[in-house]
């Protein structure tokens, strides 16, 4: 194209190109005007002194390139140049100076995952007794209501009446009306002498009892030791079994 003052895409057209940097030894191509007699070339002359260059009717990337002492890829890298085949005529092309930067593609952020909770620690049941647990539906009446204790021969209130039987089991209270079957054995809401919620599990069969503490953990397996839970458990297995 450069010998013959062809541009390079009309050559491409002449000849059915795809691919301008896959031309065969001894493969004829035609030019314009497919004359046997070529034209002069257009003779341009080049600055090495310059920093820029405006194109010339005629003159191809690869010529301004060599005219410059320039790899041609580095003359696309300074200008961004898409197509080096289609360089306009006019166009100001930048010699020197550093190519700019390709931009980075954007990170997104690592979605953070939630961490997991560590699960509350579970009591030993000794010997073959279940383990309650201390999910449970029936929340405990808040500390700041005072709730007198019945007297044991106050009737039993069932849980369908929607209210609370809270009875007073030496420092605690228990709500009659709370307990559910759960692995096992009974579990109760309860609150403690200063009004904290806290949970009762009474195994009838073995005649145990057990409870959390303020953190939700429950303890041991134990023979009723206090008359409070010497009475509770009788008076509940009593029931139990009545």
């Amino acid at each position: 194209a450069d010998r013959h003052g062809v541009p390079v895409s009309t050559l491409m057209a002449l000849n059915s190109l795809k691919n301008p940097n896959h031309v065969e030894a001894g493969q004829v191509l035609k030019l314009k005007g497919a004359s046997t007699t070529t034209t002069k070339p257009t003779t341009f002359s080049y600055t090495p002194e310059a920093t820029q260059h405006v194109v010339r009717k005629g003159e191809s990337l690869s010529a301004i390139a060599r005219g410059y002492g320039l790899p041609v890829n580095q003359l696309v890298a300074l200008n961004a140049i898409e197509d080096p085949n289609n360089v306009h005529a006019g166009s100001t092309l930048k010699l020197k100076g550093t190519a700019p930067a390709a931009p980075r593609p954007s990170v997104q952020p690592a979605a953070t995952k939630p961490k997991p909770q560590p699960a509350a620690a579970q009591p030993q049941p000794t010997a073959a007794l279940p383990q309650p647990r201390p999910a449970v539906t029936a929340q405990p009446k808040p500390a700041t209501v005072a709730v007198a204790p019945r007297p044991a021969a106050a009737p039993v209130q069932e849980a369908a009446t929607g209210k609370s039987d809270w009875r007073a089991y030496g420092p605690v209270q228990v709500d009659w009306t709370s307990w559910q079957p759960m692995g096992g054995s009974m579990v109760a809401a309860t609150l403690n002498a200063k009004g904290e919620a806290l949970y009762t599990s009474i195994n009838c069969g073995a005649r145990k009892i057990n409870g959390t503490n303020v953190a939700g953990q429950w303890g041991t397996w134990n023979d009723p030791v206090s008359a409070g839970e010497t009475k509770l458990v009788n008076d509940f297995c009593s029931r139990r079994s009545s």
